[in-house]
Order: C-alpha cells, then structure tokens, then sequence
C-alpha cells in the first residue's frame, strides 16, 4: 500500500523548500558557505555593505578582515566567533570595544601592514 500525500501536503513542502534559508552567500562579489568555520576576507577591499552577509554565517569560528570597513553590527550575532583579525580597516577604538562587549569570549586582533 502507498501512501498519497495530498495537495495540501504538497504545498506545505514546497513552501518549506522556498522559505528555507540560502546554504551561501556572497561577500564582496564571491560566493562563501554558510556552514564554513573559518573565512579569510582580507585583501579584498570590502565595505560595510559587502559584510552585511557575515550575519547568515553563524557558524564562523575563525574571521579575517579587512578594507574600509566601519560597521562592525553585522558580526554581534556571530555567538560561536573565537577569534578575529582586523587587518587595514578604519575602525574606531570604541567599535572594536563594543564588538568585545557583544562577543567577550572572541578574541580581536587588530594588525598593520608592513610599511
């Protein structure tokens, strides 16, 4: 005996599938995984709204960054963040104190280039 799913049924799944959230994003015009723990972003000349993404990758654990960058409320979410380098960005002191606030367990470190 086979079981019918009704159109009912059939619409609850499809609906589910569409409202399901994306497995990527893109960051600064290339594609990244959600599911990926560790992401390199520097040298890539990103802005604010090019890190807006950041917020859907809830797993990060690991996080490079650079570019001109000043905002940082995409990364508060990010709860299972260890570690992040800011490199090269123009981040005021009192930024990088509130993301230590919202994520005290991360550690931030901020680096120069090489002059």
């Amino acid at each position: 005996m086979s079981v019918k799913r009704d159109d009912k049924t059939k619409a609850n799944i499809i609906a589910g599938a569409a409202a399901a959230p994306s497995k990527f994003v893109n960051i600064g015009g290339e594609r990244f995984c959600t599911g990926r723990t560790e992401l390199d972003l520097n040298g890539r000349y990103l802005t604010d709204a090019d890190i807006v993404a950041l917020e859907h990758m809830t797993k990060l654990e690991k996080l490079s960054l650079g570019g001109n960058i000043s905002d940082l409320a995409p990364l508060f979410g990010l709860k299972n963040l260890k570690s992040i380098d800011f490199f090269e960005t123009r981040l005021a002191k009192e930024q990088i104190d509130e993301l230590q606030k919202v994520l005290p367990d991360c550690k931030l470190v901020e680096l120069a280039a090489l002059e």
